[in-house]
């Protein structure tokens, strides 16, 4: 994990230099509390596995979907397009068909 941040954050530096903005103080706190609970996120899921298989777990995942598209649509205004709800459909029943399959 932490390589992968740590070549995440270098990747990112290169790239956003050019149109670097200062952030606020008040968005400086707010991207502080998303990357607490990323990485707070990623040891509980690191956790999780230890415990129950990948394919027990993945189910949990596919509520990102729902509530990804429902924050966008109440706190941005943003319906999905055809292409999302396709591809959400295409995700959750490949996972459907795994778990079947795995049975």
């Amino acid at each position: 994990m932490f390589y992968m941040a740590g070549f995440g954050a270098v990747a990112v530096t290169v790239f956003g230099l050019p149109g670097w903005v200062t952030p606020t103080p008040f968005q400086g706190l707010l991207m502080g509390v998303v990357s607490l609970t990323g990485v707070g996120a990623q040891l509980l899921l690191i956790q999780a596995l230890k415990y129950a298989t990948a394919a027990t777990l993945q189910p949990f995942n596919y509520t990102l979907l729902v509530f990804a598209t429902l924050i966008g649509l109440v706190v941005f205004g943003e319906f999905p397009d055809a292409w999302t709800i396709v591809g959400g459909v295409v995700v959750i029943s490949s996972g459907v068909y795994a778990i079947k399959a795995k049975s």
